[in-house]
């Protein structure tokens, strides 16, 4: 994880020297994502990013936390349950508790109890949960995940973030 980290700060870091923004910080001693999203002119920055990644668009926050908080409240409809796995990161949680329907948890990692939980709860539904369980490093069947949201048309949030760029 530390050289994916490395490969990703090198990166972000030509990112910004291409946008114009770190010709003034010796960028190696202050690095800062945060700053990072928050600072440097977007939609150079967002542009690279999305060649790079290979996507149309990005959306940039300045932590996992705003994300988890943005896209819970802006992608879960008034009328959503919100099913969430039971170990999901505490960011997911606060924002789920704003949402008019609620959400319901189901048991860590187990897709019967999810299931369950499709048949308990009239939907429609979408489900929250992580692809890397930071505290137990454990991640859920990705395949038979998506098969079961699809099965229950339910949109599946998938919060990736510290694995996704190396933290």
């Amino acid at each position: 994880m530390i050289i994916l980290g490395l490969l990703v700060k090198q990166r972000l870091t030509r990112l910004a020297q291409s946008a114009g923004f770190i010709s003034m910080w010796n960028w190696q001693y202050r690095f800062r994502p945060q700053l990072l999203v928050i600072i440097i002119h977007t939609n150079v920055f967002a542009k690279e990013l999305c060649d790079w990644l290979g996507v149309d668009a990005v959306l940039l926050f300045s932590s996992g936390f705003a994300a988890n908080q943005a896209l819970i409240s802006g992608l879960v409809a008034k009328t959503d349950l919100l099913l969430m796995d039971k170990l999901a990161h505490a960011s997911m949680i606060d924002a789920a508790t704003q949402l008019p329907k609620g959400f319901k948890r189901f048991l860590h990692n187990d897709l019967s109890a999810l299931e369950r939980a499709f048949c308990q709860n009239p939907g429609p539904h979408v489900v929250a949960t992580e692809g890397v369980f930071s505290m137990d490093g454990d991640s859920p069947s990705m395949a038979e995940l998506v098969a079961l949201c699809q099965q229950n048309q339910a949109p599946l949030l998938l919060d990736t973030w510290p694995w996704c760029c190396g933290a």
